[in-house]
């Protein structure tokens, strides 16, 4: 088997659709990394068992232009989850710093 034809796209999609269901979240975000190439993907439930999702275009780490898109794409997600655990009054404290 070929590692490089794996795509992490479906088993991402399940673990999403899994914790929209849990959670019952309307929106929730992922990513997935192949080697130094990092995507993110945003899932949205539509209605009962209706979904869509977007999946961002590459970002190389190795190129710094690039590396400083994941690292704002990951600034912007840790926001989002302290903001969402101070509304729901959930303990952030490995989150400080």
């Amino acid at each position: 088997m070929n590692i490089f034809r794996i795509d992490p796209v479906p088993q991402l999609l399940a673990e999403l659709i899994a914790a929209v269901e849990l959670n019952n979240f309307i929106l929730i975000k992922g990513a997935f990394i192949i080697g130094a190439i990092w995507n993110f993907v945003i899932l949205e439930k539509l209605g009962v068992n209706r979904y869509q999702y977007f999946v961002s275009k590459n970002y190389d780490c190795t190129d710094l232009e690039k590396l400083n898109g994941i690292y704002k794409n990951l600034l912007v997600v840790k926001q989002e989850i302290l903001e969402y655990a101070n509304e729901n009054k959930v303990s952030t404290a490995l989150w400080a710093g």
